[in-house]
């Protein structure tokens, strides 16, 4: 597409919404959804809802609050529900956000997230909270942001560019935290629908019901969605499905106690595509994802997952009197992948390049496709207690975090062409790996925010986590010998935190930060012939020294903070196999500014902006295998992010223009000192709404609205993944044409029809 087109398109696309315009004034003050990251509502510890101070705060689509003491952006019901695709993830959710990235190669909510980074910290060095508790993979604390959650299930975000204050959980609180809170529940009765239809044969259907307040059952309330989501993907054959139950219920016990109870089950089937080669591109087109060839190693048969999870809390609230109120959660959540893998990847697989799977065995041959089938399985149970004393001198904040997780992780080769095993490993025929993992997190927190003037609060902040790992494996992973028996081993961090608010004035606030994280030691730590010995690491840890100043105005919001975060105790390997050991040295050094704002233009119209710029370099030179120097820019950290859109919210029409820039980054395992190869250059992405409500289908219908909506308008195929040569690459790594890449998915269309009754 020329840019002749490109600025037509932009110019028809303004003028639909131009069109819809009618002289008024600006929008009411509306509720905006959100406040505190930390402020606590009646119900479940999620952001306490409450007027916007402004008429700009209510429209603005992301913003800070005013009492914030850390660098934050909270994204509201009204983005979230209003501007996005019902079918969206909360990668995609929290994509408009300063200083995130991520991409979706099998379109909105069709796949996981891929390279999620904040600030340049990927994904498994941040936390993902729900309703304040932490959940994420047992072994390296990543996230699927396509399992436990859909759209229906979420009811505003917070993230939390910092390693928290002491009332934070997690096992990565060393780059921040993405903290999801449930709906909030009518008081009143409601029947709630959606039916969604898109591009590549989607479609999706929310249908759900809230009782309200029953006071024949001590005002009971209960909400309870169903969703199912059925794709073909934006990638050929990358076909997805997707069910959902869930279920909320709050039971006030008096006129002191509430007690609440959250429970959510996904079943998740999706076709996996590794990535196409550009040689491939050009040949079948950048959408190209997996055949429906058997005798191909990116057959569909040979390239898929089943996942089952589940989520579950039980809270409860009480208001002790004279200042004193606890908030206890016991809580459970489930995961389960089985995973069909490749023993090469989509282009190239052959059993015949698997040395030790000869002889074969009656019926393979070495033209067959050579797989495995996975399994990570999971049961975490955990419990969270949050006691506080309210005065006027201040708020003291203590408590006790306790998890336990079991995890069962195994694979195995198949043969995928016969259906039988083969030999990946002359010592261990068909088995990679074969290990039970337990993981124990004991947390002790206390904080005081301390009102040191009517409007000077400061929040001295201490906890301190105990972390322990127990692996009992048959067989290691990266075949090694197993571990005979359970071996274990322990961590401690003692974490501080400073941090003040002052209120210039009662719609203008600064604030300052000083707080220390951590990331607890992967699991990976154990993988060595002698998993205690060769793992002499200590947590890797974080110190953010941050400042920033919030701004509300009756026609704009406006906030912008600046950071510097010392990493250290960077993870390092020398060896590899039985010789792999495994030390801290050296670190990162992160700095970066980062705004955002939102502008009330009049006559409906608004321009919503942010942006960031990271920086983030070595500050050592890298040992062994680790090929970087010191002042080099590590992976994965986009050279800076930004969002622009043009909105329109008045009467029964609403529209939004809005574009998603990534800077450049570099994306193989050594940063900057893997050259231009792993290089993946700056993309933007822009994405049209249109929205009417209908209010003239009678009074039986409340909040109907229908939806119209358009991703990627340009058609855009950027490259938004590197992931470096692919199996059948010749040229040991130096041709480009030759590595395995996702793109930004294809221009596509949805329909959206939702209401209430």
């Amino acid at each position: 597409m020329n840019n002749t087109t490109r600025h037509t398109m932009t110019l028809i696309a303004f003028s639909v919404m131009a069109a819809c315009a009618h002289a008024a004034d600006p929008a009411p003050v509306t509720d905006i959804g959100t406040v505190s990251a930390n402020g606590n509502d009646d119900t479940t510890n999620a952001p306490a809802r409450k007027k916007a101070v402004t008429p700009a705060a209510a429209a603005a689509l992301t913003q800070a609050p005013l009492d914030a003491q850390s660098p934050q952006t909270q994204i509201g019901s009204n983005y979230i529900h209003d501007q996005l695709t019902p079918v969206a993830d909360y990668g995609s959710m929290i994509r408009i956000a300063p200083s995130y990235s991520s991409s979706s190669p099998n379109g909105t909510g069709l796949s996981e997230a891929k390279n999620q980074t904040l600030r340049g910290f990927p994904d498994g060095q941040f936390n993902v909270t729900y309703d304040g508790l932490p959940f994420g993979d047992t072994n390296d604390f990543t996230h699927h942001t396509t399992s436990y959650f859909p759209s229906a299930t979420i009811g505003s975000i917070s993230i939390d560019r910092s390693p928290g204050d002491a009332t934070q959980l997690g096992y990565a609180t060393f780059g921040g935290s993405v903290n999801m809170f449930s709906p909030k529940l009518s008081p009143t009765s409601l029947f709630s629908f959606g039916q969604t239809l898109g591009s590549h044969y989607t479609s999706q259907t929310d249908i759900g019901y809230t009782t309200g307040a029953v006071q024949s059952l001590g005002d009971n309330n209960l909400m309870i969605n169903a969703h199912y989501l059925g794709s073909d993907g934006a990638l050929t054959n990358g076909d997805v499905r997707d069910a959902n139950i869930y279920l909320k219920d709050q039971l006030p016990l008096g006129e002191n106690t509430l007690l609440t109870f959250v429970y959510t089950f996904n079943r998740i089937n999706f076709n996996n595509p590794d990535g196409t080669t550009l040689n491939d591109a050009n040949k079948y087109g950048y959408n190209y994802g997996l055949s429906k060839d058997p005798t191909r190693a990116d057959y569909i048969g040979y390239n898929y997952q089943d996942k089952d999870t589940d989520f579950a809390y039980v809270g409860l609230d009480h208001d002790f009197g004279n200042g004193w109120t606890a908030n206890n959660k016991l809580y459970t959540y489930y995961y389960n992948n089985v995973s069909h893998e490749l023993n090469g990847d989509t282009t190239s697989s052959p059993l015949s390049a698997v040395k030790t799977a000869k002889p074969y065995t009656t019926g393979q041959s070495g033209t067959d496709i050579a797989g495995a089938i996975k399994i990570n399985q999971y049961r975490t149970w955990g419990d969270a207690l949050t006691t506080e004393h309210a005065d006027a001198t201040g708020t003291f904040t203590g408590g006790l975090w306790l998890e336990h997780t079991w995890n069962n992780r195994n694979r195995n080769a198949v043969d995928f062409t016969t259906g039988t095993p083969y030999n990946q490993n002359a010592t261990y025929g068909p088995t990679f790996y074969d290990m039970k993992d337990m993981v124990d997190t004991r947390q002790l927190f206390a904080q005081y925010d301390w009102k040191a003037l009517s409007n000077l609060t400061v929040s001295p902040g201490l906890r301190y986590q105990n972390f322990e790992r127990t692996l009992n494996a048959r067989i290691n992973q990266n075949n090694l010998p197993g571990t005979n028996g359970e071996i274990d081993k322990t961590w401690d961090s003692v974490l501080p935190s400073l941090s003040a608010n002052y209120r210039f004035t009662p719609l203008w606030s600064g604030y300052v930060e000083v707080s220390k994280g951590t990331l607890a030691p992967n699991l990976n730590t154990l993988y060595s012939g002698n998993p205690l010995s060769n793992n002499s690491v200590d947590p890797q840890s974080s110190i953010a020294y941050q400042i920033g100043t919030v701004l509300k105005a009756e026609r704009y919001t406006f906030n912008i903070d600046a950071y510097l975060i010392d990493f250290s105790n960077y993870l390092s390997k020398t060896g590899s196999g039985q010789n792999a050991t495994y030390f801290n040295s050296g670190g990162v050094r992160y700095t970066g500014v980062e705004a955002e704002g939102n502008v009330l233009l009049g006559y409906g119209f608004g321009v919503y902006g942010n942006g960031s710029v990271n920086h983030a370099t070595f500050t050592e030179d890298g040992v062994g295998s680790q090929a970087w120097k010191s002042g080099q820019t590590i992976s994965f950290v986009p050279q800076y992010t930004a969002a622009l859109s043009l909105n329109y919210d008045q009467s029964v029409y609403h529209a939004a223009l809005a574009t998603k820039f990534i800077g450049a980054m570099y994306q193989g395992s050594n940063g900057e000192a893997d050259g231009s190869l792993y290089r993946v250059p700056a993309y933007h992405v822009t994405d049209l709404t249109l929205a009417r409500d209908l209010t003239d289908l009678g009074t039986r219908f409340k909040n109907l609205r229908l939806t119209f909506g358009v991703s990627n308008l340009f058609n855009t195929n950027a490259i938004t993944d590197n992931m470096g040569p692919a199996a059948s690459d010749t040229s040991h790594g130096t041709d480009p044409n030759q590595f395995l890449y996702y793109f930004v998915p294809e221009r596509s269309y949805f329909v959206s029809l939702r209401g209430d009754i």
